[in-house]
């Protein structure tokens, strides 16, 4: 919803809940992250710190970490559980 009214140029300030909500998402999906999946997470900061100008390179630790989410429910995917 978020994305959409950006692109029909709502202002800002008439999307306070939809900010909101992306807000809370995203501090919902770190903090899942750091409880569920902090090994994977720490392995993709690591390769993007040692290889800032190739980030293919991390592809495999990416895939590793987006598994790990969707295996515990995180972001989007929650309300698909409920």
């Amino acid at each position: 919803r978020f994305s959409e009214l950006k692109r029909l140029k709502v202002h800002p300030g008439n999307m306070t809940k939809e900010r909101d909500a992306v807000e809370s998402c995203s501090a919902n999906v770190y903090n899942g992250i750091k409880a569920s999946c902090v090994e994977q997470f720490d392995a993709v900061k690591s390769c993007l710190s040692d290889n800032p100008d190739v980030w293919a390179k991390c592809a495999s630790m990416r895939r590793e970490l987006e598994v790990c989410s969707v295996k515990n429910n995180l972001g989007e995917l929650k309300k698909l559980s409920s």
